[in-house]
């Protein structure tokens, strides 16, 4: 539920008014499971209660089939009179040999949803390091949207594949964390990359910048609380 912050947000106090979608997802539970089997499939849904003041939750529901592949599905219900959230999805931490990154998906460089008129729908390539912009103050970066589908690789070819379902979703790959990328103050503060880590998302909100001193992000790219966020990608082995 959670993105770095930029300096945009910072300027604006994004901390204050949307914090408590930090603890929301850092610190969430698990309170329930369920499981449907089927003739080539089975399916393991899970309930996690959010680490909120009241009764809020969401679903995490994955499908593996005969063929070993694994559909996941994460959705938010919506709820009202809560702060717009910051993005809705789920990280991967991998090992740092899957330095390779390929996805079709608009690119070349980081896009966000009020920040994509630059880029372009194709196929492109990158690599973990090159993917994290080195902006002083570290921050959210490397986002791409439409994303129909991203592999990540090491030097032989072998990796993951994340396939979208019935619509495109954003993500990165980044060689720090968001909770590292959050509490840096400057680029040597971030530690020795150990893991590579992959974010997918059914969105995020947009980045702003009219300035970085107190203008928000525009109304029309928030993420509503109140509305229900999903997200479904298939996950494959290379």
């Amino acid at each position: 539920f959670w993105r770095a912050q930029t300096d945009n947000d910072r300027g604006v106090k994004h901390g204050f008014d949307r914090g408590m979608w930090l603890a929301a997802g850092l610190y969430q539970k698990h309170v329930d499971a369920k499981v449907e089997e089927q003739a080539d499939c089975v399916t393991v849904t899970f309930k996690h209660q959010l680490a909120l003041a009241g009764e809020y939750y969401h679903t995490v529901a994955y499908t593996v089939d005969s063929h070993g592949k694994v559909t996941i599905k994460l959705s938010y219900p919506g709820y009202e009179n809560l702060p717009s959230i910051p993005a809705y999805g789920m990280d991967f931490k991998l090992k740092a040999p899957y330095q390779n990154v390929r996805y079709y998906g608009y690119g070349p460089s980081e896009n966000y949803c009020d920040r994509k008129a630059g880029a372009r729908l194709g196929i492109f390539e990158t690599t973990v390091k090159e993917n994290k912009a080195p902006y002083l103050v570290p921050q959210e970066t490397g986002n791409r949207t439409g994303l129909r589908w991203l592999e990540v690789t090491d030097e032989l070819g072998h990796g993951l594949r994340f396939s979208a379902g019935d619509q495109a979703f954003e993500g990165s790959v980044l060689p720090n964390s968001v909770y590292e990328l959050e509490t840096a103050s400057h680029q040597e503060e971030l530690p020795a990359a150990h893991f590579v880590w992959v974010r997918i998302l059914a969105a995020q909100m947009g980045v702003g910048g009219d300035d970085s001193w107190g203008a928000p992000v525009h109304k029309r790219y928030w993420l509503d609380a109140a509305k229900p966020l999903t997200v479904t990608f298939s996950l494959e082995g290379i």
